[in-house]
């Protein structure tokens, strides 16, 4: 029996009534942009198709319904530990599975293990398709013959890396703490998809033969395939690579069990944090019901954003807390929701709770207002409709809905149930489960010589529950592989590059009256007009002023402006880099006049002293949450060492700057910068979407009629050339009770420029997952769970830095090997081959379609182009000048800067495990607090 295609289902049209006096953005066209058609194999895998031929590329989504809900007792973590698996290597392709893709210009790779599933996915041009198909076939068919011991316990040691990378983050702990205490013990979601060490530990071989063989089958997948395709095509693929795959056998279904708390309860649990946080959750419904889709219109309004109803209470009247959110997650068995708040310094946490008592017993009495339902609305269908913009969310949504629900088009159908929702049912659904029992955590700074893992293990959660339904089983035994079309094995389809060259839309610039520059390409058929107003000077600019001034002036550009845009079915947000700072918007095309007013408003308009103390209260949280990582220490003090102090870019190494510098910022600081940096003719505009050259030049001279620029000319940011010694210098950063040391290495390099050897170097050497540092300590040994790192992107002079969070017991090992790969590089001995550098300048190039699919990369890569310099073609001539780098040079690029510019290390974790290690390989190791500070 062949299989054929069920027939086209396009999704149908909601319209949103009008917010205020403003239109809400409609969403006809979201039906289009997720219209699909699937089959089913008679093997009974299910292939859904979505037909875009906007790009030449393919985003494909294999999904598996199996997760950590489906592990049984003593085999916790076992759905994420085989994620890991299915990367290494099949029968017939025996390699990893990430050095195939990079080869073929595969872009977004990756995977994710949840509750209810384990996905893989990918983008790939179109000529690439066949061989993507190829591996993934041979993946879910073939994948047991090289599983062997070796390649269990280097996937089981990367795993657990992972798990303390996250784990030493702030707060990190919240979210298993809060399973254990939202659903009984013998609920599918009482444990996270981590899972307990020991179970990982006890795990053999044959147990996960066992898993593959019982959840891995064609019957249990789904195959979504998104782009550049015909149903046609897709079905016949779908036949030729996976039609003679095994269906596996019966499928056990866990069941929606959703278990109300019985009584309210509360908890308390400590991590390395400074900012005070209570998380109020409660069980509810799963996705896919008209309660969830409720219940998630009402927590945006009460949590989600500075328009919420919690963040006017406690963050902007009461000020109480500096910032608050919500969480719903999407879920197939049961769903929860949380509400967080962050307990401002010197706030009463009994104050906090309550104002949330009270905002939460006047919104189930009252229930929302019409504006707050409609831009609660607005902001759920633009952010879904922007999302579809790229081809490989769509692939998502559809294999989600599919594989979890059976319907490829569930997330289109949430989108209508909160779309048809009104203030009542919102308020009905509110009081039905936000009055019943809930469970209110509160996470308090750790004292010294905290045992976190103690305080877990401690800590047993609900007990067992009655009423767990019974799993359903899904017979298999009508089912059966295809024998027939089956494909070649032996040999990976190859790719057939296109005639077509890659193609990047033309880049337009010119000068504006008051001294602004226009930079801009057109996106046609684009819905949304992005923006971004560039002001020169940056968190670079704070030399000779307090440290964080520039971050702490663009954040109070936010504010009104943020609620502002929301109305406009857009998005407003600020931010700073070493060279410049940043306003952006993203707003719908029909209100790109209203939004360029906007961001001019924001600019110009005024501050007080209120919105100096609330802004002052969030970044004092921010900044104590952004130094207790040990990414976050490492990455400013590596800049503050290379530079120096006396540096701009020194400086501004914690562009957050400090409590001390914090508290003491006023109006006149503020004004001060704003005056000097935030002015027209310190401005460059860029702008992408469905917008004219000549028509985005009229509308911005149209806005800035009246924003007339100073007298006094913009200030120069003293940069200067940096010369560091020769050799290894280094330094370590105490952080007690950190599972995991944290090794950045890093070097001066020269300013960007048209010369990407030194930038592909770096991918090749120490970023990309098949770079040789990762191969080495991931792939290979199983020490951390990941290097990344590369070229820095500031206008002046550069750094190359990467960093390697690794097992601290392992940390001067890591160390070794990585001085090893540095020498060998160095001395001439191995460099790196014309292999190693093709691959990557093959796959990046072949990958940049997909790369630079949306016009959110669009604007990210062409604001990039302009800070750094670069000509204004330099996206459309890339793939020409990728093709000409040869690896001599490529390597010799690095070679230099490593023999001649010296290299600091900077390595934080616990002191009293590390320090010895450490030793052995710098016996001159200096002991530096988080600002750089000789400590001992």
């Amino acid at each position: 029996m062949a299989a054929s295609f069920s027939g086209t289902a396009l999704l149908r049209v909601a319209i949103f009534a009008s917010l205020g006096v403003l239109a809400v953005w409609p969403v006809a066209s979201a039906a289009d942009v997720l219209a699909y058609r699937n089959l089913r194999l008679p093997n009974g895998l299910k292939v859904v198709v979505h037909e875009d031929h906007s790009a030449p590329i393919v985003s494909l989504a294999v999904w598996y319904r199996v997760g950590s809900a489906d592990e049984p007792a003593g085999r916790t973590g076992f759905a994420h530990l085989f994620e890991h698996l299915m990367f290494r290597g099949s029968k017939h392709y025996n390699a990893p599975f990430l050095d195939a893709m990079q080869d073929m210009g595969g872009g977004n790779v990756n995977a994710d293990t949840s509750f209810d599933h384990t996905a893989y996915y990918a983008t790939v041009p179109t000529v690439a398709l066949d061989r993507a198909l190829w591996l993934e076939s041979d993946r879910m068919g073939h994948l047991l013959d090289p599983l062997d011991q070796a390649r269990l316990t280097t996937e089981r040691a990367v795993v657990r890396n992972e798990r303390r990378d996250t784990l030493d983050l702030p707060y990190a702990r919240i979210h298993p703490h809060l399973l254990r205490h939202l659903f009984p013990a013998n609920h599918p979601y009482h444990h996270d998809v981590d899972g307990h060490a020991a179970d990982l530990d006890n795990v053999t071989v044959e147990d996960a033969r066992a898993w593959f063989r019982n959840h891995y089958g064609a019957a249990n997948a789904t195959l979504v395939m998104a782009g550049d395709i015909t149903p046609e095509a897709a079905r016949e693929k779908a036949m030729t690579y996976f039609g003679d795959l095994a269906p596996g056998p019966d499928l056990v279904r866990q069941q929606p069990w959703v278990v109300p708390l019985r009584v309210a309860a509360r908890g308390t649990m400590h991590d390395h944090i400074t900012t005070r946080r209570i998380v109020r959750a409660w069980p509810i419904p799963e996705a896919g019901t008209d309660a969830a889709a409720r219940l998630r219109l009402a927590a945006r309004i009460l949590g989600d954003g500075t328009a919420s109803r919690l963040h006017t209470r406690l963050v902007v009247q009461d000020r109480v807390a500096s910032d608050v959110s919500a969480y719903v997650p999407s879920l197939a068995l049961a769903g929860m929701l949380w509400l967080i708040v962050d307990v401002a310094e010197g706030a009463d946490s009994a104050a906090v709770e309550s104002a949330l008592d009270d905002e939460l017993r006047r919104f189930v009495a009252d229930g929302p207002d019409s504006d707050e339902m409609a831009l609660a609305q607005v902001r759920e269908n633009s952010d879904f409709l922007a999302g579809t913009e790229r081809m490989d969310t769509k692939a998502r949504r559809l294999a989600l809905g599919q594989a979890l629900h059976d319907d490829p088009g569930e997330e289109w159908a949430a989108q209508l149930r909160m779309a048809h929702a009104d203030a009542e049912s919102v308020r009905r659904e509110a009081a039905v489960w936000l009055t019943r029992p809930s469970y209110t955590l509160t996470v308090l700074p750790a004292p010294e010589e905290f045992d976190a893992e103690a305080e877990d293990a401690s800590d047993a959660g609900l007990g067992i529950a009655d009423g767990q339904p019974a799993p359903a089983v899904v017979a298999t035994g009508a089912l059966r592989a295809s024998h027939g079309w089956a494909v070649d094995r032996q040999v990976p389809p190859p790719v057939v590059e296109s005639a077509a060259d890659f193609s990047f839309p033309a880049v337009h610039r010119r000068r504006l009256r008051g001294g602004s520059t226009l930079v801009s390409t057109q996106r046609t058929g684009s819905p949304f007009v992005r923006i971004n107003f560039l002001f020169g000077g940056g968190s670079a600019g704070d030399f000779g002023r307090l440290p964080g001034t520039a971050l702490f002036t663009m954040s109070l550009l936010g504010g009104a402006a943020t609620m502002q845009a929301n109305r406009l079915g857009a998005t407003f947000e600020t931010g700073c880099e070493v060279d410049a700072c940043m306003v952006g918007l993203r707003v719908p095309r029909e209100r790109l006049q209203a939004g360029l007013a906007l961001m001019v408003d924001a600019i110009r308009h005024g501050v007080g002293q209120d919105d100096i103390d609330r802004v002052r209260t969030q970044r004092l949280a921010a900044t104590d949450t952004g130094t207790t990582t040990s990414f976050g220490i490492a990455h400013g003090l590596m800049n503050r060492l290379l530079f120096g102090n006396s540096h701009p870019y020194g400086f501004a190494a914690f562009p957050q700057g400090t409590r001390e510098s914090l508290q003491a910022l006023n109006a006149d600081a503020v004004g001060a910068y704003r005056r000097d940096y935030l002015r027209r003719d310190n401005l460059t505009v860029v702008m992408v979407g469905d917008v004219t050259h000549e028509e985005g030049a009229r509308l911005l001279e149209s806005a800035f009629e009246k924003w007339m620029p100073p007298a006094t000319p913009v200030p120069s940011v003293p940069v200067h050339v940096v010369t560091r010694e020769v050799g290894d210098t280094a330094y370590l950063v105490d952080r007690p009770g950190a599972r995991q040391a944290h090794i950045a290495v890093g070097s001066l390099a020269p300013p960007a420029g048209d010369d990407l050897n030194l930038d592909l170097a770096g991918e090749v050497f120490a970023d990309l997952p098949s770079s040789r540092l990762n191969a080495n300590l991931r792939q290979d040994k199983g020490w951390s769970y990941g290097v990344a790192g590369g070229m820095s992107r500031q206008g002046g002079q550069r750094t190359f830095t990467f960093h390697a969070p690794v097992q601290a017991d392992r940390t001067a090992d890591a160390v070794a090997e990585i001085r090893r790969e540095i020498s060998a590089l160095v001395d001439g001995s191995a460099p790196l081959s014309e292999t190693e550098v093709d691959s990557v300048r093959t796959g990046l190039a072949r990958s940049l379609t997909a790369a630079l699919q949306t016009d959110k990369a669009v604007m990210l890569n062409l604001s990039s182009s302009v800070k750094l310099g670069r000509r204004d073609d330099f996206w459309q001539t890339l793939p020409a000048v990728l093709r000409g780098l040869r690896a001599a040079r490529v390597s010799g690029a690095l070679e230099d800067l490593l023999r001649t510019q010296g290299r600091t290390w900077v390595i934080v974790g616990d002191r009293g495990s590390i320090e010895a290690q450490l030793r052995q390989q710098f016996p001159a190791l200096h002991i530096v607090d988080a600002d750089g500070r000789i400590v001992d």
